[in-house]
């Protein structure tokens, strides 16, 4: 049985099994299921692919060395598709708790096999960094961008972490030089990478300001220019405060016509009410979409969630 994710860094689970499922389109009208198995205390990432008769192929291996995977919460392996067919898959490893690398593998025909996998960060040989919520993309043009969430660069006075980027013009045989676009970012939220029809990328995160309160506030980057620069804006000032790990990133998609639509978690609490502490906690699923440069709402679920005493 496939596990989800969990949203606590504490809950992580143990025990065997299959975890951390992602799926994505095949292009023809099935799709690739990658997930991480863990047996004997050894994590790899596995790639079925859906029949048509509701079946799925057999399981292959992704990763050449067994157990250069890890199981951790919103962080699965993710899955691109190239215009012939090629199958891309990226993961973080483990060398320490909660550090190690983002990894990457190619498959060039249709999944029977992958290729040696590969560091997409350059300092793969140095000390153990906290690095993860790795996210991939094929531009129209074929180029593959690889960003994650990167602490190489953190010190003990800084609050937030900082998003890497590398890229690949050859279907994946190398990657450039990886290098910081984004700071001031939660650590532990999922990234997200889309691009529209022109070739703009995409990148959702969450952020972290760098002082006052702790306000987890989903940003957008935006680059013209193929990935070397980007520009950020907060998509809505939930003004969500949390000293403590979200673990909770956006999910979000560009349609035919253009327009980036972006859906999160937030959470907003409530105090005073009428001379009498009142305190009520929601969960919240907003919808925005980007119209003449503008985030507007065109969506909005909450549900009441019990305090406990």
């Amino acid at each position: 049985m496939l596990r989800g994710q969990t949203h606590d860094h504490a809950a992580m689970p143990a025990t065997e099994g299959q975890f951390n499922p992602w799926v994505v389109s095949d292009g023809n009208g099935g799709f690739y299921l990658a997930y991480v198995h863990r047996k004997d205390g050894r994590s790899n990432v596995l790639l079925q692919r859906s029949l048509m008769n509701g079946q799925f192929t057999p399981a292959i291996r992704v990763n050449d060395t067994l157990g250069d995977s890890a199981v951790r919460n919103e962080n699965p392996p993710k899955v691109a598709v190239g215009s012939r067919g090629e199958i891309y898959v990226v993961w973080a490893n483990e060398r320490e708790r909660w550090k190690g690398n983002i990894r990457f593998s190619r498959s060039l025909d249709g999944g029977k096999s992958f290729e040696p996998a590969l560091n997409v960060n350059s300092d793969a040989g140095g000390p153990a960094t906290a690095r993860a919520f790795q996210s991939i993309l094929v531009d129209p043009a074929g180029r593959i961008f690889i960003a994650w969430i990167d602490e190489r660069n953190k010190s003990t006075s800084d609050r937030g972490a900082e998003v890497w980027m590398a890229m690949s013009e050859n279907r994946g045989k190398t990657f450039s030089q990886d290098r910081k676009i984004l700071s001031d970012v939660c650590e532990c939220c999922r990234l997200t990478l889309a691009a529209d029809r022109s070739g703009v990328i995409y990148l959702s995160y969450r952020t972290v300001p760098r002082s006052g309160p702790m306000f987890r506030d989903i940003a957008v980057a935006r680059s013209t220019d193929q990935g070397r620069t980007f520009r950020s804006s907060i998509v809505h000032q939930d003004r969500w405060e949390l000293e403590a790990c979200p673990v909770a990133g956006a999910s979000m998609t560009v349609d035919l016509s253009g327009r980036t639509h972006v859906v999160w978690f937030t959470q907003h609490l409530v105090g005073p009410s009428q001379g009498r502490r009142l305190e009520l906690a929601f969960r919240y699923v907003d919808v925005f979409v980007l119209r003449d440069g503008r985030w507007q709402a065109v969506a909005s679920q909450s549900t009441k969630v019990t305090v406990a005493p």
